[in-house]
């Protein structure tokens, strides 16, 4: 096995066209079975209104879910200006549940320029934002791009 390749990419927030707006993103959760680590990324792309929660949930079984904590992002919450930033969250597996998932809520407040605001105010406004996490310290290597979470893959 190649070194470097002790990793997986899990897709928890797919990249959206349209932004959301006072509604929750829709996210997947992430299955640690097998990892020794975990990171959680979770990117903003375009924003015009915050996020009013930003926080790590974790579950024995993929459906009932509990704060992580120290996993909330309460006092740094994503603003309405903060296109382009990252906020990530770094794991040992074993200190947590089988599961985690991101809890990511817009709000529905317009942060741009007051005077600008226009009326009615466009359904393209709010935020758009991915999220992935990246397992690492593998039980067992993946030997494929595929058991790495990935659709293409080039090894230099």
């Amino acid at each position: 096995m190649r070194q470097g390749q002790g990793f997986k990419v899990s897709t928890m927030i797919s990249a959206q066209s349209a932004p959301v707006s006072a509604d929750d993103f829709t996210c997947s959760s992430v299955d640690t079975a097998g990892w020794e680590d975990v990171t959680i990324v979770f990117h903003v792309g375009f924003t015009d209104t915050a996020l009013t929660v930003l926080k790590l949930v974790e579950s024995d079984d993929d459906s009932t879910w509990t704060d992580v904590t120290g996993g909330n992002y309460s006092s740094s919450l994503p603003a309405g200006t903060d296109d382009g930033l990252t906020w990530a969250w770094r794991l040992l597996t074993a200190a947590h549940k089988r599961y985690l998932s991101i809890v990511a809520t817009a709000d529905t407040a317009y942060a741009g320029d007051p005077e600008a605001i226009p009326d009615p105010i466009p359904a393209d406004l709010g935020v758009t934002a991915s999220a992935y996490a990246v397992l690492s310290g593998p039980q067992q290597e993946p030997d494929s791009a595929t058991e790495r979470g990935l659709d293409y893959e080039v090894a230099v």
